[in-house]
């Protein structure tokens, strides 16, 4: 796994974009690219197992840690899913 810097809240304004290029290039190995609101689950565009390096990347890029219970298809189901929800526990201060 890619290690890669901590993003600071005052930085995410490009969440959207460090998450399309991760799952584009690397979760699918380049062999799509993804939209915002393309259905990650839903239209099988991760398995379960992408699911799981998704949710690592997420904690290793964005320095949170991501509760078993946050970890839902509302949560991860779009880019712009997981945005919304990165900005609120971002903007609540957890970690």
């Amino acid at each position: 796994m890619t290690t890669t810097q901590p993003i600071q809240p005052q930085e995410s304004a490009n969440h959207q974009s460090v998450l399309q290029t991760y799952i584009s290039d690397v979760l699918l190995n380049g062999r799509m690219q993804v939209e915002a609101d393309d259905d990650l689950l839903m239209g099988e565009i991760i398995d379960s197992l992408g699911m799981m390096r998704l949710v690592a990347f997420v904690e290793e890029t964005f320095a949170l840690k991501v509760p078993l219970e946050d970890i839902t298809i509302q949560h991860f189901r779009t880019i712009e899913a997981i945005d919304q929800y990165l900005v609120g526990r971002i903007s609540h201060g957890a970690g």
